[in-house]
């Protein structure tokens, strides 16, 4: 089943800040490794280097505070 969760909040990416520029990471898959979505993967459509908020394709939930993913 799928979700309206189109929102990760990037805390960060590599042990290090996000980036903060916009697009960044647009095209690049972000794949959980951690928590609930552990295995779910996604694209990330658009990227905000202000907010540090990566849109992506509808999750089934929504990404816990805590959950580690990895981008490629």
């Amino acid at each position: 089943a799928g979700s309206t969760t189109t929102a990760v909040v990037l805390g960060t990416v590599e042990g290090v800040t996000p980036s903060a520029v916009d697009d960044f990471y647009n095209g690049a898959v972000i794949v959980f490794t951690s928590g609930a979505l552990a295995g779910q993967r996604t694209d990330i459509t658009d990227y905000n280097g202000t907010t540090k908020v990566a849109t992506v394709t509808a999750l089934t939930g929504a990404p816990a505070d805590t959950v580690a993913a990895v981008i490629v």
